[in-house]
């Protein structure tokens, strides 16, 4: 998902945010405009837009996004409903990032800290 904004997303990411899309194409040109945080932007108020006007099921109108923008019914899913996938945590005795699964067995310390 690292592709560059289109002119369109960049023309409605430009209407949602009250920005000139000019200055959007300039941020966009240095390298500051983050493209899946400003999709993800843009697909979350998709949604709430087309849930606010029809009475589509969700799971059609997360279909119709997931083929609108090329990505999976899952990748909309956990970008609508904010869902975290594999949460990393930190050790609590080095600061090295383990996943939640460690964390929660281990007590929140990895396996290079854990006494033997």
């Amino acid at each position: 998902m690292k592709t560059k904004i289109t002119p369109q997303e960049r023309m409605r990411l430009s209407v949602l945010l009250k920005l000139d899309e000019a200055v959007l194409q300039d941020l966009d040109k240095l390298g500051l405009l983050d493209s899946t945080k400003s999709r993800s932007y843009l697909i979350q108020a998709e949604y709430k837009q087309i849930t606010g006007q029809s009475k589509q099921l969700k799971q059609y109108i997360v279909m119709q996004l997931a083929r609108k923008y090329k990505m999976s019914i899952s990748a909309i899913e956990v970008i609508i409903y904010s869902k975290t996938v594999n949460k990393h945590c930190s050790c609590k005795v080095c600061q090295a990032k383990i996943t939640k699964y460690k964390s929660t067995k281990n007590g929140g310390i990895c396996d290079d800290c854990k006494p033997i």
